[in-house]
């Protein structure tokens, strides 16, 4: 009785059965042109050229792998995921040393005198701005070009990996923060038609947060907003790049113009400096660009009240500050008023 009674009334062993799942052989290709200098310093010399490199990847993708699949987990690593297939499109494409090297010994009889390391520089921004106009005339164009101001500003790298915004205030002088171009000498840039370009970097002010480079290209600058008094509560804008999503416009209006210490120095130190506070929404990334009341600018982007204590205290150097900024170090520099 006692062995009848601990004996369960059913099997309660799993039973299985056999089943099918797909499988999808994806073949993915990466197609690449490199363009690359080579320069001999000891002989005065460099060499430039191109040849194509192509990558190629076989993926095979399971589908329907069925969740009580005593071997699922080895079905799903024995195969690639949608997801492998969509890194690897993602991902730049990659050349070897080796087949540089290669490339260039066999054609380096080609290789023509150097004139200077400027000059090649000039010429190396010419080749890739040719390219990337090729590129670009084939393939679909979704820069908006209904609002001119986005002419006027550019994309800053800073050499340490950094990204900050930058705008014309001459045709070929830009405004940006000190803290986007730091202690550079040179910085490197974009403008809204996707040429890239480079600078350097003339004058700028710790205590103000702002800075000038002078560029290659040329550019079209801002108007600024030349008023003893301006509006609380009107609507402005501004255009910068926040988190690197580049050439992005946000809106909100002014809260306040008053006086705070610098935020680049320690407090106490040196003179307060007037900015212009605003709820526009401004990330990393927006630092250093144009805060437009109109198509006027009224501030320069520079630096917010972290999010986590609250929300909208965001702050532009008044453009009184960053006029006579400008006058200081632009001899003869005169403003673009409507």
């Amino acid at each position: 009785m006692q062995a009848l009674a601990t004996t369960p009334k059913t099997i309660k062993e799993p039973v299985h059965q056999g089943y099918t799942f797909n499988k999808a052989s994806i073949s993915a290709r990466k197609n690449m042109t490199v363009h690359y200098y080579v320069i001999d310093q000891r002989k005065k010399t460099y060499f430039k050229s191109t040849f194509d490199v192509s990558e190629n990847e076989r993926f095979d993708v399971a589908y329907n792998v069925s969740s009580a699949d005593l071997k699922k987990k080895e079905n799903e690593q024995a195969h690639a995921t949608e997801k492998d297939v969509d890194e690897f499109e993602k991902q730049a494409a990659s050349v070897k040393v080796s087949q540089l090297v290669n490339h260039y010994i066999a054609n380096r009889s080609q290789s023509k005198k150097l004139k200077s390391l400027t000059a090649l520089r000039k010429q190396m921004l010419a080749d890739k701005n040719t390219a990337l106009a090729k590129y670009k005339a084939n393939t679909f164009d979704d820069r908006p070009l209904n609002d001119p101001r986005f002419d006027s500003v550019v994309v800053v790298y800073n050499p340490n990996g950094a990204l900050g915004t930058g705008f014309f205030v001459k045709p070929d002088i830009i405004l940006t923060n000190w803290h986007v171009v730091d202690e550079s000498k040179f910085i490197e840039m974009k403008t809204y038609d996707g040429q890239e370009t480079f600078g350097k970097v003339l004058g700028k002010d710790v205590r103000l947060d702002l800075a000038l480079v002078k560029v290659q290209s040329r550019g079209k600058p801002v108007k600024f907003y030349t008023k003893n008094k301006i509006d609380l509560g009107a609507t402005v804008e501004a255009i910068g790049h926040p988190e690197r999503y580049e050439f992005s416009i946000s809106r909100g209006v002014i809260s306040s113009v008053r006086k705070h210490h610098s935020i680049s120095l320690p407090k106490g130190a040196g003179e307060e400096v007037l900015y212009v506070q605003s709820d526009v929404a401004i990330n990393s990334g927006n630092s250093g660009g144009p805060m437009f009341l109109g198509d006027e600018v009224v501030g320069v982007n520079t630096w917010v009240i972290s999010k986590q204590i609250a929300e909208g205290l965001n702050f532009a150097v008044h453009y009184s500050e960053a006029l006579a900024f400008m006058k200081e170090h632009l001899p003869g520099f005169r403003v673009l008023t409507n």
